[in-house]
C-alpha cells in the first residue's frame, strides 16, 4: 500500500497551537511513520495581526525539524484564516502555499462565514491568479454543516476543494461532525483526508489517519480511501490536479 500524505498538520515546534518543543513535534513524527505517512505537510496558522507565520518563518522550522523526520518527506504549508490581498500575500512570502505550489489551505472563521459577496471575491482573485483554496474542516464549521450542501456547491463552483479532519470522520469531534462528514463523503464532497494534527496527545489530535482510512475503505471501497488519503493529497504537495467526485 503506498503511503499516506497529510496536508493538514500542525507539527512545527513553538509557532502557534501545536507543539510547544522540538521533543513533541519528533513525537509526532514517530507515530506518523508508525501509522504509514510517507509526507506531511508542515502547517501552522496564518492569521492576520494574530499569529502571521511567513513563509520564511515555516521554513526555518522546518529546517530545524528534517534532521528527525526519520524518512517522512516533510513540505511547507500554511493554514490561512481568510484574510484582504492573500494573492498579494503569496507573491511576497508572507503566506505560504503548500510545497509552494498552488493550492492554499483556506480556513472560515469560527462560528459565522464572511459575507458571501466578500468570500466570492477572494476566491475569485485566487483562482484566476492559479491558486487552488483547500478549504479547512468544513464538516467541523457549523454555519457550513447546517446546508452543507448549498454552501460547498458554490464553493466548488468558485474553485474551492474540501478537505474533511480524520478524526471527524472516526467520531473524535462529535456526532455533528461525523454525520456530515458522512454525507460529504456519500455524495464525493470531499477531496482530502488530512489530520489537522496539534500534537502527539490524543486530545490535541496526533497525526494518524490509517483509522480514518480504514474507515472509508469499508463503507465506500478502496478505491475511494486510496483517493482522499494518497492520490489527492499527493497532488495538492506535488501541484497536481485532484480528481473530482462531486
Amino acid at each position: 500500500m503506498r503511503a499516506f500524505t497529510d496536508i493538514h498538520c500542525h507539527i512545527l515546534p513553538g509557532l502557534d497551537d501545536g507543539p510547544e518543543r522540538i521533543e513533541q513535534s519528533i513525537q509526532m513524527l514517530q507515530l506518523a511513520k508508525a501509522d504509514g505517512l510517507g509526507c506531511i505537510a508542515a502547517t501552522p496558522h496564518f492569521k492576520e495581526g494574530i499569529c502571521e507565520n511567513t513563509g520564511s518563518r515555516i521554513k526555518e522550522a522546518l529546517a530545524g525539524l528534517e534532521n528527525h523526520a526519520a524518512g517522512i518527506r516533510l513540505c511547507p504549508g500554511a493554514d490561512v484564516r481568510i484574510c484582504r490581498n492573500i494573492v498579494e500575500r503569496i507573491r511576497a512570502g508572507q503566506i505560504q502555499p503548500i510545497n509552494g505550489g498552488n493550492y492554499v489551505l483556506l480556513e472560515m472563521p469560527d462560528f459565522v462565514l464572511p459575507p458571501i459577496e466578500g468570500l466570492q471575491r477572494v476566491l475569485k482573485e485566487m483562482t484566476e491568479a492559479g491558486y487552488t483554496p483547500v478549504i479547512t474542516h468544513p464538516e467541523r464549521h457549523p454555519a457550513i454543516a447546517r446546508d452543507f450542501e448549498g454552501i460547498l456547491g458554490w464553493l466548488r463552483a468558485a474553485g474551492a476543494i474540501f478537505q474533511v479532519t480524520a478524526q471527524s470522520i472516526t467520531g473524535h469531534f462529535g456526532k455533528g461532525a461525523q454525520k456530515t462528514s458522512g454525507a460529504m463523503l456519500k455524495k464525493g464532497l470531499v477531496h482530502v483526508v488530512a489530520s489537522d494534527a496539534h500534537g502527539p496527545e490524543r486530545h490535541k489530535r496526533p497525526p494518524l489517519l490509517s483509522g480514518a482510512y480504514s474507515y472509508v475503505k469499508m463503507k465506500f471501497g478502496a478505491d475511494y480511501a486510496d483517493l482522499l488519503f494518497m492520490a489527492n493529497p499527493e497532488c495538492v504537495v506535488n501541484g497536481g490536479q485532484v480528481e473530482d467526485l462531486s
